[in-house]
């Protein structure tokens, strides 16, 4: 190589990368740091997840809340008057519905691809934000269960509804229940996007 020209960094692997990066002497080698730099950063952006966007995460959760609406259909239909006259118990049955509901019409998808039916069909997916797709316990035991309980206190469940609602215009776009799960919805990579 000749003295003072540049590396081609791209073709260094990730190790040997942030091995020079943190070797170069930068007053000496100003140029050659900048150029690190910006192959460390590019490599970096490459290995991000993209999240999905809210208009994403709206169209999902829309679908869900439809499948959502329609399972409860036979539990009112079963238990309509138990659950207005004993509202503890209604709200007991409600939550054991719910996941049942859960594990019979979203179990499959969660399971094998961290997707909820609506997720799945719109090419997003839960992940930890390690970048890893979600467990279905952790989705299941940390993302909808709290929520669900905390939505049905009277009176107060309809505000913490809407506060984890209007938590999708926070600049990383995660929910009270992404917080309290540890966890974000992310657009699948091309390599494992589904064409509907």
């Amino acid at each position: 190589m000749i003295s003072g020209q540049v590396p081609d960094y791209s073709n260094y692997n990730d190790e040997t990368l942030q091995e020079r990066a943190a070797t170069i002497n930068r007053s000496l080698f100003p140029e050659r740091a900048a150029v690190l730099d910006q192959e460390l950063a590019r490599r970096v952006a490459l290995h991000q997840p993209e999240l999905a966007s809210r208009g994403e995460r709206f169209a999902g959760a829309v679908i869900d809340m439809v499948i959502a609406l329609i399972s409860l259909i036979p539990l009112v239909i079963i238990a309509g008057d138990t659950m207005q006259q004993e509202p503890l118990t209604g709200m007991l049955m409600a939550i054991g519905w719910s996941v049942a509901v859960i594990i019979v019409v979203h179990g499959y998808t969660l399971i094998n691809y961290s997707q909820t039916v609506g997720k799945y069909f719109l090419n997003t997916r839960i992940e930890d934000m390690d970048g890893k797709p979600s467990t279905f316990f952790n989705i299941l035991a940390a993302r909808f269960m709290p929520i669900t309980v905390l939505t049905m206190i009277p009176l107060v469940g309809s505000v913490i509804y809407l506060v984890d609602i209007f938590m999708i215009f926070r600049a990383d776009k995660r929910c009270m229940h992404d917080l309290i799960a540890g966890t974000r919805v992310c657009r699948l990579p091309d390599a494992e996007r589904v064409n509907h």
